[in-house]
């Protein structure tokens, strides 16, 4: 049946082509839908999930967010960074807690700094130099749990866009989830909510509604910047997919001003925010980038400029005269010659290609059914946890709660046609996991059957022919659960989460029985973050301020120089009786090279030995080796070698994608940032896959 989708008003404009899937939200019926300012919106491309971060930030320069989401660079790390993660997570903990003691805080405090020892290192800060950084907000946080921390509303809140006479109260009765992340197809974004909140509010004397809210917390002192309303707008129509409710508002906190704000949800603003939405949805898909902002002192300003202009000469064709930047443009593309734009557009070109079928397996997540997936062998259907195999304390770890999980419905045989209360599953109940597409140390999104994505992400860390056990980065709680008082408009009351003072966080409100029967589905996920940072590394070759010298090697084709064989070299080498000829030559010409040496090998000529001893003869000339590998499996058969000949070295990445024989050899449990250091210090030899070179003892 066709449909049609008139397009009127501030919607007329938007970019949509024959062959894109959109979905039009309204209360005709059809077939003919009016989208326009008073009725009716049209998601384009909502397979394609855009940052909610990015649109918000589009409003200054869309080109600058279309950036943002294809491009990733291994930034260090600043204080103003570290810092605002900690506040972050102190103030979740006190606000789960429902304690804002001082006590309380400085627990927290201390918790977080010996989470963050290695970030407070790459900064340059102590232990103490944290404490007394943070233990200064302690009288913040305290007066924003005196104001907004109770069962009845009793802090002034300002409400955007309201009637400055009116006064509204409102106060934080629930939590609901924290860092709470949501893919939402039917919107087209996707983020990350500081705080999923039950929120009391009256206006002027009136009637205490209840309602759920986002709630965003900002740890700088800015109250006017656009892209903090947008965000938090966004997240409305995030949680009112996630919790199936209309949700009116969200809410934003200023630590250092101590204003609370809440942003209502408003026509007017949703329909400018889908319709940059949909802009940058279809420049991400389409790879047709928005046009310059050609303005000289905002680009001046902006962190995205390089990147911005080597695309417009690259791959725009474009100069000083197109962009209308002048000798801005020629001071930062001027050392671009015609091979390196060559180079560059080639290189980009098939980096497109292959993040257009990393995209495509992605998206199988939520636009196949968990059974059309798992006849392909990608997921598993209708699962339960079965064992809840407790919380890791480890803070190295992200991926702290694992569980084991089976399918729901299980018979042993099934007759002839379908019995009922039996699995619709596509997979024969007889199969075994072990079977499917699915294997140990695999990256998986844990959904629900009713259509809640990404509720948990982690490893598959175990599987036996009818189970797996997965380490995941949230507690699986089930979908949210309305409460039996629930009413839509001025009671949204669901079951929350709570930490008792053991740290202990537990679902409220929810039985036992409800949690294990909660149905799941597990699907293999794509790291899609992986080609943003090989773009990212690609365009760092070409930047002024960038790798220059590896330009010179790789695009300009210098010929690598290589000193002079000495003595010393020798001697090492002939240590070594276990090397052929080919062997020693190789490792020769590595320790002899000073831009780089390529070593050719078929399968079964001894590369990894040859790797091996060349390691162990730079760290015996004193120098520090960075080992990467595309593939864990391949990063550690080369540990494994350096392993059994006594080697010292330190792997990065999650334990869980880590060779078991060497995960001794990952950070373990530091207790001081001096310890880190000491650590760091002792270790010449660093390995790590090539999408995990983003560690700061990696950059040091």
């Amino acid at each position: 049946m066709e449909y049609c989708a008139r397009l009127r008003e501030d919607w007329y404009q938007t970019d949509v082509a024959v062959g894109n899937y959109v979905h039009i939200i309204s209360n005709a019926k059809g077939p003919l839908y009016i989208i326009d300012n008073r009725e009716g919106m049209i998601v384009v491309n909502p397979d394609t999930l855009v940052s909610a971060t990015h649109v918000a930030d589009s409003f200054q320069c869309a080109r600058r967010s279309v950036f943002q989401d294809l491009c990733r660079v291994t930034n260090e790390n600043s204080p103003a960074l570290v810092y605002g993660k900690i506040l972050h997570e102190v103030f979740q903990a006190c606000v789960l807690r429902g304690n804002f003691g001082t006590g309380v805080i400085e627990e927290a405090v201390n918790q977080q700094i010996s989470r963050s020892l290695e970030d407070l290192w790459s900064i340059g800060e102590t232990e103490a130099s944290a404490a007394t950084h943070l233990m200064d907000m302690v009288p913040n946080l305290q007066d924003w749990e005196r104001r907004y921390n109770g069962k009845y509303p009793a802090g002034a809140i300002n409400v955007f866009h309201s009637n400055q006479r009116d006064k509204t109260l409102a106060c934080v009765s629930k939590v609901l989830d924290i860092e709470e992340h949501i893919w939402s197809p039917t919107w087209g974004i996707k983020g990350n909510i500081d705080a999923s909140l039950e929120v009391k509010t009256q206006t002027n004397r009136g009637r205490i509604s209840t309602h759920i809210m986002p709630f965003e917390l900002k740890t700088g002192k800015s109250t006017t910047a656009v892209s903090h309303r947008a965000q938090a707008s966004l997240y409305t129509l995030m949680m009112q997919d996630r919790y199936d409710v209309d949700v009116t508002g969200s809410l934003l906190y200023y630590m250092k001003t101590g204003e609370m704000i809440k942003i209502p949800h408003r026509r007017d603003d949703i329909r400018g925010l889908l319709i940059s939405r949909n802009k940058l949805a279809s420049a991400i898909t389409s790879r047709q980038l928005p046009e310059m902002l050609q303005n000289s002192h905002a680009c001046t300003k902006c962190y995205s400029l390089n990147t911005c202009l080597v695309y417009h000469k690259a791959v725009e064709g474009g100069d000083a005269e197109t962009s209308k930047l002048g000798s801005l443009f020629d001071a930062n593309t001027g050392h671009l010659n015609a091979g390196h734009l060559a180079f560059f557009k080639k290189w980009e070109r098939l980096l497109t290609k292959e993040e257009g079928d990393i995209q495509t397996l992605r998206k199988e997540v939520w636009t196949m059914t968990s059974n059309e997936r798992e006849k392909n062998g990608s997921c598993l259907s209708e699962m339960k946890v079965v064992t809840d195999e407790g919380y890791s304390q480890d803070v190295s770890k992200v991926t702290r709660f694992a569980y084991t999980m089976k399918k729901a419905f299980c018979p042993p045989t099934l007759p002839a046609g379908k019995q009922a209360g039996t699995s619709t599953s596509l997979v024969d109940s007889n199969k075994s996991f072990l079977s499917l597409q699915l294997s140990v140390g695999d990256p998986i999104v844990i959904s629900s059957e009713q259509g809640h994505y990404a509720l948990a992400i982690g490893f598959l860390t175990h599987m036996e022919p009818d189970s797996i056990t997965v380490s995941v980065d949230r507690r699986l709680k089930g979908i949210p659960k309305r409460l039996p008082s629930f009413e839509a408009t001025d009671n949204q009351v669901y079951n929350g989460i709570r930490m008792d003072a053991d740290g202990i966080v537990s679902v409220q409100d929810v039985s036992q029985l409800d949690l294990t029967q909660a149905l799941y589905r597990v699907d293999k996920d794509e790291f899609s973050a992986g080609m943003s940072l090989v773009r990212g590394n690609l365009i760092n070759l070409f930047v002024p301020d960038g790798d220059e010298k590896r330009r010179r090697l790789i695009v300009d084709l210098h010929a690598p120089q290589f000193r002079t064989l000495s003595k010393e070299d020798g001697l090492n080498l002939a240590s070594d009786m276990n090397l052929n000829v080919d062997q020693h030559r190789a490792v020769q010409k590595v320790l002899t090279a000073q831009d780089y040496a390529l070593i050719l090998g078929m399968p079964g000529t001894g590369k990894t030995t040859t790797i091996s001893q060349i390691i162990k003869s730079l760290v015996q000339h004193g120098k520090s080796v960075l080992l990467s590998a595309y593939t864990h499996s391949a990063l550690d058969n080369v540990l494994l070698k350096l392993k059994s000949e006594g080697v010292d070295f330190v792997r990065l990445g999650g334990a869980q994608r880590v060779h078991p024989e060497i995960r001794d050899c990952t950070p373990q449990k530091f207790t001081s940032v001096n310890g880190v250091k000491e650590y760091y210090d002792r270790k010449h030899v660093v390995a790590t896959t090539c999408l995990g070179i983003k560690q700061y003892v990696t950059l040091i």
